[in-house]
């Protein structure tokens, strides 16, 4: 197999693996650009206002032992 061919081939894996795998390509990356953001201050007052701050979403944080 020549050069390029390998490259074509290793692309297209990597463009498929996720597919094959059922991942939502576009949600993961989105999940990732969120938790790596910088806090909005703006959106900060607006959650402490509200008493929303220091609070979690359902499902985010740690599993409890039981």
């Amino acid at each position: 197999m020549t050069l390029p061919a390998v490259v074509l081939a290793a692309a297209v894996l990597t463009f498929l693996l996720p597919r094959l795998a059922g991942v939502d390509t576009v949600r993961a990356v989105l999940r990732t650009r969120i938790a790596e953001a910088e806090p909005d201050p703006a959106a900060a007052r607006v959650a402490v206002e509200l008493g929303l701050a220091g609070r979690r979403a359902p499902g985010k944080g740690r599993a409890s032992p039981s």
